[in-house]
């Protein structure tokens, strides 16, 4: 089989597996979304850690009391994640 045959094939076995099981293409579609919704938060959480910059964490997460301790943990802690 080449390429060619495969690519003429690929659209007729797609929508055969739609016929057979659209749960799993539902619940596909439902975790692109899921992605796609992690990737747009974590680009809003970096627009914000970029806005209230600089970050000192000088207290623990527990003992933070005022916002601006949590968001410097919050903001701390995603600059150490690895992306």
């Amino acid at each position: 089989m080449t390429w060619r045959d495969w690519a003429r094939e690929a659209p007729q076995r797609v929508r055969e597996s739609f016929r057979s099981n659209p749960l799993a293409w539902f619940l596909f579609g439902l975790l692109l979304l899921v992605e796609w919704w992690n990737y747009e938060k974590g680009r809003d959480i970096h627009r914000l850690c970029d806005l209230v910059a600089p970050h000192i964490m000088t207290v623990p997460d527990k003992y933070a009391t005022t916002v601006g301790q949590k968001v410097d943990n919050i903001c701390g802690r995603y600059d150490e994640s690895p992306d």
